[in-house]
C-alpha cells in the first residue's frame, strides 16, 4: 500500500475535450480558472484507445483495461453466431470499475452520466447512467428509489441531448442559433445535476461526464479550427458564430470551475477526456474498395432495401427524434423490415461470397469465419491472416484521386494493439485513414447509394452536419493536495484507473493494463504496490436487466444517428 493519503478525488470528464480549444482560449484570457488550475497543477496529452471511440474509451477509463480486456470496441458488437449487430451498454463491459472497487473498500462514491454504465449497478452511494441508457427509467439509477426524489428536483431531466439536426435544418428559420441555444441549455442542466449531486454528500470518489463538449464539437469543429488558425477578424462572421458554440461551452465550464469546483480544497480534481478532436475531411466507402479487390460482394438491390432506405434516410429526416421509435416499431411490425439497426448496417453484404468487411467509422475490419459465422468463408488461422494481408494491400494501395496519396496512415493487426481475455471479440485489424480525418461510412446501404468512394461528409446537411471527428489525443489536467505541478507528457487513458486508486489509498488490480502516473503525484508510491484480483471482486450482481429489448435498440440507434455516429 502507499502511505496514508486521505484526500478525496473528483473526476470531471469533458467528452471530446481538447487542449487545442483550452489553450487557444487561455491564450486570449477567456478561461482564467482553467489557466489557474493548469498552471499550478499537472497536465498531459491523454492518448485514447484504438479506435478512439466513446464506448471503448470510457470503458478503458473506468476499468483500467484496453478493449481486449473489457470486450468493447465500438457502439455495436456482433451477435454470436449471426450477422446481427447489437448496440452495447454497460452490461457488456467486463472488468471491475474503479467505483465498484472503491465501494467494496468502504468508500462513498457518486457516478453520473458516464457512458457504458447502463443498467446502473449497486454502489456505495449513487449512480445515474450515461448515454447508453435508452430511458431515464428505474434501471438508469441506483439506488432505485433515488429516482423519485431526483425527478422531483429535475422534472425535465434528459440523460442525453435529444434533437435531430436534420429535422432542425428543415424546420427552423435559424438552425445554427437554435442548435447552440438548445445545446447550451443542456449544458446548464448537466452542470446543475453535477452541483446537486456534489452537495448531497462529501464523496470519496465523484465521477461525472459533460457530454455537451462532444456534441458541439462534432458540428462546429471546422469553424472553431478556422478561427483558431486565422483569428476571428479574418474569418467569415457565420464561421465565427458557429465557433462560438464551442467556445461558449468551455467558457461556461470555466465559470463553474472558478465559482464552485476550485473551492474543494481537500479534494484532488481531475479533468479528462475520452478522446480529442480534429477536422472531418472525407467519408470513405471502404467496403467498396474491398469489393473491388474481390474480398467482399454486395447483394443486388431489392424492394426491401428501398423501403429501408426511405425509412432511414427520408422519413427520419422529416420527424423529430421522439417519433423515430414509433417509425421503427411500425416498420418492423407492418412492413416486415425487421430491426432497422441490423438491416441497414450490414444487410447488403452477400455473406456467402465475402471474406472480410469493414464495420463502423473508425477502421474496424472483420473476417467471415467458418464455424463461427453462418456463411463463413475462412476455415483456418493462416487463411484469416492471409485475407487480412490482402485487405491491407487493397486499402493501403487505394489513393485519393485528388492528391494521389494513400488514404491509409496506419494499419495494425489485432494481436499488436489488443490484449486480454476478449481479444477474439476484437476486430481482426484496425486501420486509420489520414490520421482520423477520414471516416468510414457506417451503413452498407449508404455506401451503395454513393457514386464515389471518397466524398464530402454530410452532403444532405447545409448547417448542422458533422465537421469534426475524434482524434486519439485527448487531455488530462490535475490539481489538488496530492498533485505535483508539472507536465506529465503523453500518457494513456488506461493510466487513470490505477492513478485514481492510488489517490484513494486503494490497492491496484492485477488486470490493470495502465500504470500510476507517478510524476503527477506528490508522494512516492510503494515499490511493491498491494495487488488484488478485480475478477475475484466482481461477484454476480442481478440488476434485473442485462441489455436492450428491440424497441430500446431502436431508441439507441436513433440517438446515435442524431449524434452523427451512424
Amino acid at each position: 500500500m502507499i502511505k496514508n493519503i486521505k484526500n478525496k478525488t473528483m473526476v470531471i470528464g469533458l467528452d471530446g475535450g481538447s487542449f487545442l480549444i483550452i489553450d487557444y482560449l487561455i491564450g486570449r484570457g477567456r478561461l482564467p480558472n482553467f489557466e489557474k488550475f493548469i498552471s499550478s497543477g499537472n497536465r498531459g496529452t491523454l492518448n485514447s484507445t484504438i479506435p478512439p471511440i466513446t464506448p471503448a474509451a470510457w470503458a478503458s477509463f473506468f476499468t483500467g483495461r484496453n478493449p481486449g480486456g473489457h470486450g468493447v470496441y465500438d457502439f455495436f458488437q456482433k451477435d454470436s453466431g449471426s450477422y446481427l449487430l447489437k448496440p452495447v451498454c454497460g452490461a457488456d463491459v467486463k472488468g471491475l470499475p474503479i467505483w465498484a472497487q472503491a465501494s467494496k473498500s468502504g468508500k462513498r462514491v457518486c457516478v453520473h452520466n458516464v457512458p457504458m454504465t447502463y443498467p446502473a449497478t449497486p454502489v456505495n452511494g449513487i449512480m445515474i447512467s450515461g448515454m447508453d441508457s435508452p430511458h431515464f427509467d428505474e434501471y438508469a439509477v441506483y439506488p432505485r428509489d433515488f429516482k423519485d426524489s431526483f425527478s422531483k428536483r429535475f422534472p425535465d431531466f434528459q440523460i442525453e441531448f435529444s434533437i435531430n439536426p436534420l429535422f432542425l435544418e428543415k424546420h427552423s428559420t435559424d438552425p445554427v442559433r437554435e442548435f447552440k441555444e438548445k445545446m447550451l441549455a443542456h449544458l446548464e442542466s448537466e452542470l446543475a445535476v453535477i452541483n446537486y449531486l456534489r452537495k448531497l454528500e462529501d464523496w470519496d470518489l465523484f465521477v461525472s461526464v459533460i457530454r455537451s463538449t462532444d456534441t458541439l464539437q462534432h458540428v462546429f469543429w471546422k469553424s472553431a479550427e478556422m478561427v483558431m488558425i486565422h483569428g476571428e477578424e479574418n474569418v467569415d462572421e457565420d464561421e465565427v458564430n458557429r465557433a462560438r458554440g464551442i467556445f461558449d461551452c468551455y467558457e461556461r465550464i470555466d465559470l463553474e470551475l472558478g465559482e464552485r469546483w476550485l473551492n474543494s480544497a481537500s479534494h484532488n480534481l481531475i479533468f479528462m477526456s475520452d478522446h480529442g478532436f480534429g477536422v472531418l475531411e472525407k467519408d470513405v466507402c471502404v467496403n467498396k474498395i474491398l469489393a473491388a479487390a474481390g474480398l467482399l460482394n454486395f447483394k443486388k438491390k431489392t424492394m426491401r432495401r428501398s423501403i429501408r432506405k426511405y425509412i432511414s434516410h427520408q422519413a427520419y429526416s422529416r420527424l423529430p427524434s421522439k417519433a423515430h421509435d414509433f417509425v421503427g416499431k411500425f416498420a418492423r411490425k407492418r412492413l416486415g423490415v425487421g430491426s432497422l439497426l441490423s438491416d441497414s448496417l450490414l444487410a447488403d453484404i452477400d455473406w456467402e461470397r465475402t471474406q472480410v468487411y469493414s464495420l463502423g467509422q473508425y477502421g474496424c475490419l472483420f473476417t467471415n469465419i467458418r464455424g463461427r459465422d453462418p456463411f463463413g468463408a475462412i476455415s483456418s488461422e493462416s487463411q484469416r491472416k492471409a485475407v487480412l494481408a490482402d485487405a491491407q494491400k487493397a486499402l493501403t494501395g487505394y489513393v485519393n484521386p485528388d492528391d494521389g496519396k494513400s488514404i491509409i496512415t496506419n494499419f495494425d493487426f489485432r494481436e499488436d494493439i489488443f490484449k486480454g481475455p476478449f481479444i477474439s471479440r476484437m476486430p481482426g485489424a484496425v486501420y486509420v485513414m489520414r490520421d482520423y480525418a477520414y471516416r468510414g461510412v457506417y451503413s452498407t446501404s449508404a455506401e451503395l447509394d454513393q457514386k464515389e468512394i471518397i466524398f464530402t461528409p454530410c452532403p444532405e446537411y447545409n448547417y448542422l452536419g458533422n465537421t469534426g471527428i475524434h482524434r486519439r489525443e485527448g487531455m488530462v489536467a490535475m490539481n489538488g493536495p496530492d498533485i505535483r505541478p508539472g507536465d506529465m507528457g503523453t500518457v494513456s487513458i488506461i493510466d487513470l484507473a490505477p492513478t485514481i486508486m492510488s489517490l484513494l489509498n486503494l490497492p491496484l488490480q492485477r488486470e490493470f493494463n495502465g500504470k500510476i502516473l507517478a510524476t503527477a503525484i506528490n508522494y512516492q508510491p510503494a515499490d511493491s504496490m498491494s495487488l488484488i484480483s478485480g475478477e475475484n471482486m466482481l461477484g454476480k450482481v442481478d440488476v434485473g436487466k442485462s441489455g436492450y429489448n428491440v424497441d430500446e435498440e431502436q431508441i439507441i440507434r436513433s440517438r446515435l444517428e442524431d449524434l452523427g455516429y451512424l
